[in-house]
């Protein structure tokens, strides 16, 4: 596997998942670490061109109260 997951954490421990990463070939949740950044940075983009009520409801709902998708300099 030349191009590890996004949720591959120290000793095979999958973030994704409870347990041991069963390899990139028999896992749903996959994903290349740069897929995963283009992504997050799609999904921000998204995110900043909402009406700010709209962000401001989503911000208090999931990330207490802070809009990091403002901050991130990309």
């Amino acid at each position: 596997m030349s191009d590890k997951c996004f949720a591959l954490r120290a000793r095979g421990v999958c973030g994704a998942l409870s347990g041991n990463c069963p390899g990139f070939a028999a896992c749903a949740f996959y994903k290349p670490k740069r897929r995963q950044e283009a992504d997050q940075r799609h999904a921000n983009e998204r995110l900043r061109r909402l009406p700010p009520e709209t962000q401001q409801r989503i911000a208090e709902k999931y990330f207490s109260g802070e809009m990091p998708w403002r901050g991130e300099c990309e």
